[in-house]
């Protein structure tokens, strides 16, 4: 699998390849294939054009079919897989909290605990009270001009 830098090279290398050649967008492709194979097999399925028949052609346009199905299929999965993890993600976030919980209720650990402190969370005697009082400095009035 491509990581993040990688796919952004890809994509880069994708538009200067378009620019060149003038391709157009991959929806509108998709589009012309659909169009021009539905009207070729119905106003014309048995003549040839550019020494093709229909059903050369359709398989010459075959992997630009595929591979759109295989980008369906993967953002299918991928969407399949955030949503597993979200699912999983809440309920590790429930176990987690009655494992916190668990240690600052136990009577060796506690919330000053070197464990509760281990896992990510501020023991109770190192934090703040939240109160801030600031010191009221004296502004000398203005002189009149």
């Amino acid at each position: 699998m491509l990581d993040s830098v990688g796919s952004v090279e890809m994509a880069a290398l994708a538009r200067k390849v378009r620019k060149e050649v003038y391709m157009e967008p991959p929806k509108k492709i998709e589009i012309s294939i659909n169009t021009v194979t539905e009207a070729w097999a119905d106003l014309a399925a048995d003549k040839l054009f550019t020494g093709m028949t229909l059903e050369q052609f359709k398989v010459r346009v075959k992997p630009s079919l595929d591979a759109r199905n295989e980008l369906a299929t993967a953002r299918n999965t991928r969407i399949s897989a955030l949503t597993g993890r979200m699912v999983s993600d809440d309920e590790s976030q429930k176990a987690l909290l009655l494992v916190v919980n668990a240690i600052k209720g136990d009577p060796t650990e506690g919330e000053d605990s070197a464990l509760y402190e281990a896992c990510g969370y501020v023991p109770k005697s190192k934090r703040k009270s939240g109160l801030s009082r600031k010191a009221k400095t004296a502004v000398a009035p203005m002189k009149p001009v």
